[in-house]
């Protein structure tokens, strides 16, 4: 992870800054309660870089480029139909997620079910 001089400098000398994770049990929350088919998961003001496609045609893709995890920047759910944004992370320190997670059997079998 990069983390510049600026940002660093906007964290106090004795905080050490949190990594943002994406949520995957939260965006399988978020498609299941708005219907969403198509969604692209990555970062909010880093979407050129850092955005991949997670769902198509509601089946999940797998392997596809994705960056999701930031000091700085805010891990989203993106519905690539309407383009609305949903904040889907959580600290490093309180998820059962890493920077380079991806879709589980577990969380296609959630996914599916009603």
């Amino acid at each position: 992870m990069v983390f510049t001089l600026k940002q660093y400098e906007k964290t106090s000398l004795n905080e050490k800054p949190k990594l943002k994770i994406f949520d995957w049990d939260k965006a399988v929350q978020l498609i299941k309660k708005h219907g969403l088919i198509n969604c692209t998961a990555g970062l909010s003001k880093s979407k050129a870089t850092t955005v991949g496609k997670i769902l198509k045609n509601e089946e999940p893709v797998l392997d596809e480029f994705h960056f999701l995890s930031s000091f700085w920047d805010t891990p989203v759910l993106i519905d690539s139909d309407s383009g609305e944004e949903y904040e889907c992370w959580d600290f490093e320190d309180k998820t059962c997620y890493c920077w380079d997670s991806d879709w589980t059997d577990e969380l296609i079998q959630e996914l599916k079910e009603n």
